[in-house]
């Protein structure tokens, strides 16, 4: 799809792929911290005036779109963004970090520069050491071109939101390219995208009583048990038959065939299944006595279509939808998480009552306790642990209560599991 010159720049600024190639592809000390000092003057005037300091405070985004961004060209036979240089970039980077030291100065924050082997870093952060925005600048030899790159806490949520925008946009195309639906597997009912693998979509087809091979879109649900499976088709019918074995058409040297899924090896059943941040990933199931069913998507219309072909009316409209799904998987994340959290605290809020409170005849994960000496307390042994004695002196800190079992783990005394 052609895009303006405008929009190509604004991809590059939110994708922070600003630059590329430079001039002389030198070793820097990677500890050396002053800038650069030299005495050639730049032709592309990339001092930073007061004018367009002023303009911009605290805010290196819009800073560096109208500092830096005007300058950044292509070289003659390549499409990468970067500023031209003559002496391998020193000049650029005199003039870049003096114009980001100012800016820092004048946000009253803490500049920081540093040569590497590969360019220059300026940063400047706030007094709370919280990144205010970055600069680095990369040369190379060949081309005579500094690659510019922006890092800043917009840049990070810009970054984060693409990033987020084309998982959403290829987990859709994957289902688009289904069939999707669910499996039950091992007792649990999961979405899934399609099948097949995160390249390429599988046409599979069951085979029915009358031994008819059935494409997969017009069953809307396979129940396997045991020996037998029961097709459940869209269009209302319903059977039971002694194998139901998924194909997937084939082609070779000696002509076309349809090969079954074996569930083994090369065999092993592909499904494309969602994470709960969203992320499509593939599986292959190798065991088929582990798949209790797999249920169509009734509502499914087969897009068979590469990536990047989808209609995108079709593709933004699917997207809408998979969008609360996702919000909703992480909420549920985010909620497990919080009462693991929980219950962590209040079970080290009950050891430290326990641990602060140990007598002499106290039960503890491994026997009684028989004497406390400041941090370290004897325990007698209440069963007999390869490599230990009748008795052991552990550090308070190492004491559990009697629910939590007694072990010995590479030679040291530990609890069996946690008590939330």
């Amino acid at each position: 799809m052609h895009k303006s010159r405008r929009q190509v720049r604004s991809i590059h600024f939110a994708e922070i792929a600003l630059a590329v190639i430079c001039s002389a592809y030198s070793p820097f000390a990677a500890t050396q911290q002053d800038l650069p000092s030299v005495s050639t003057p730049s032709s592309l005037t990339l001092h930073l005036d007061d004018e367009l300091l002023a303009k911009f405070p605290g805010d290196i985004d819009g800073l560096f779109h109208e500092w830096i961004f005007p300058h950044l060209r292509t070289n003659e036979g390549s499409d990468r963004w970067g500023i031209a240089t003559e002496d391998n970039g020193v000049t650029v980077a005199k003039e870049v970090g003096g114009g980001m030291k100012r800016f820092c100065s004048a946000n009253h924050g803490k500049f920081l520069s540093s040569r590497q082997n590969w360019g220059w870093t300026f940063t400047c952060n706030d007094q709370a050491n919280d990144l205010i925005g970055e600069l680095s600048l990369q040369v190379f030899k060949t081309r005579n071109i500094v690659r510019v790159r922006l890092s800043s806490p917009k840049q990070k949520i810009l970054t984060e939101q693409l990033s987020e925008q084309r998982k959403l946009e290829t987990t859709e195309q994957l289902r688009l390219n289904g069939p999707s639906g669910w499996i039950t597997l091992d007792g649990n009912r999961t979405p899934f995208l399609r099948i097949g693998t995160l390249d390429e979509r599988y046409v599979v087809f069951v085979t029915s009583s009358n031994g008819n091979l059935v494409p997969l879109e017009e069953v809307r649900r396979l129940k396997f048990n045991g020996e037998e499976t029961t097709i459940e088709f869209k269009s209302g019918g319903k059977e039971t038959v002694n194998s139901g074995r998924l194909y997937r058409p084939r082609s070779s040297d000696f002509g076309f065939y349809y090969e079954a899924f074996s569930g083994s090896g090369l065999g092993a059943f592909p499904i494309v299944l969602i994470s709960d941040d969203g992320t499509p990933y593939m599986r292959a199931i190798d065991n088929w006595r582990r798949i209790e069913s797999i249920e169509l998507d009734e509502s499914y219309v087969p897009i068979v279509a590469k990536r990047g072909e989808i209609p995108r009316p079709i593709l933004e409209e699917g997207m809408a939808k998979l969008r609360p799904i996702i919000e909703e998987r992480k909420r549920i994340e985010l909620v497990q998480k919080k009462e693991l959290e929980r219950r962590k605290k209040l079970e080290d809020q009950r050891l430290s009552t326990f641990r602060k409170g140990l007598k002499i005849g106290d039960d503890t994960f491994c026997g009684p306790v028989i004497e406390v000496r400041g941090p370290m307390v004897k325990i007698a042994i209440n069963a007999q642990l390869q490599g230990f004695g009748s008795e052991a002196w552990l550090k308070v800190g190492q004491i559990y209560p009697s629910a939590y079992g007694c072990n010995n783990t590479n030679g040291r005394l530990l609890p069996l599991s946690s008590i939330s």
